[in-house]
């Protein structure tokens, strides 16, 4: 799923994640930091995965700056267990 889909509806995305969970559907949020990029809603949503957008990962290894982003993005989803 991408953010702007799980952000569309907050009381609804909740309910379905969680209903989703409970069958042992494994979610990832596709395309992160594109979006909406919330730390806040990586904490409260029931995901598993978090996949950051291409955009931040192409020629990494020649930006500083994507690097940097990538890093940070990868720490706060090990730390969130995603």
């Amino acid at each position: 799923m991408t953010e702007s889909l799980l952000m569309q509806d907050d009381e609804s995305t909740d309910s379905v994640l969680q209903g989703l969970a409970e069958l042992g559907v494994k979610l990832a949020i596709n395309d992160y930091g594109t979006g909406y990029s919330s730390l806040n809603y990586l904490r409260q949503l029931l995901i598993d995965t978090l996949k950051i957008d291409q955009s931040f990962v192409k020629r990494i290894s020649s930006n500083a700056n994507r690097a940097t982003l990538v890093s940070v993005m990868i720490t706060v989803a090990k730390c969130l267990k995603l």
